[in-house]
């Protein structure tokens, strides 16, 4: 792997976790503000949708800094392949995980058959306080990385770098 490859798959890693400031910025203005549904649904269209995609990115994320031994795809970017340690979530992060797993990022019978057992739909309040332990752990090795210098990140690369601080600067 080249240090343009690195380079580029550093770029990949920053906007994952825009993506994922953006959706818990979204999160955290809609649990302020509560917006009129404006449909017949049980839920806010656009609160699910920022829930579901900070889900996502949070697993993404995770997946990246806390590889598991032996079940990364060759093809995965994860944080040994820029020579860094791998991050060791806290347990609610990995209760979190499994539960993202079952009951958002795959179809499962988990949603069907509702037993109380674990793991357990995830609540929007555990969605950001999850997703922001993630995206920090996230922004550090990328500032980390970026630092370095022989990593330089592209122009979309540092826009997203600076669209990502101003964004984890308002929270």
């Amino acid at each position: 792997m080249t240090a343009k490859d690195k380079a580029h798959a550093l770029r990949c890693v920053t906007y994952e976790a825009l993506i994922l400031a953006a959706s818990l910025q979204r999160l955290c203005k809609s649990a302020k503000q509560r917006c009129s549904n404006q449909s017949d649904l049980p839920f806010d269209l656009d609160d699910q949708i920022a829930l579901e995609a900070a889900l996502l990115k949070t697993r993404s994320l995770y997946d990246f800094l806390s590889p598991s031994r032996g079940r990364a795809d060759r093809d995965d970017i994860v944080i040994t392949d820029f020579g860094e340690p791998v991050w060791e979530p806290s347990d609610d992060v990995k209760k979190h995980k499994r539960s993202a797993h079952k009951w958002s990022l795959h179809l499962t019978w988990q949603r069907v058959e509702r037993s109380p057992a674990e793991p357990r739909r995830p609540k929007p309040d555990e969605v950001y306080g999850v997703g922001r332990q993630v995206l920090k752990q996230a922004k550090k090795r990328i500032d980390k990385l970026a630092q370095r210098g022989e990593l330089p990140l592209c122009k979309t690369g540092q826009r997203y770098r600076r669209t990502l601080d101003k964004i984890m600067k308002a929270f």
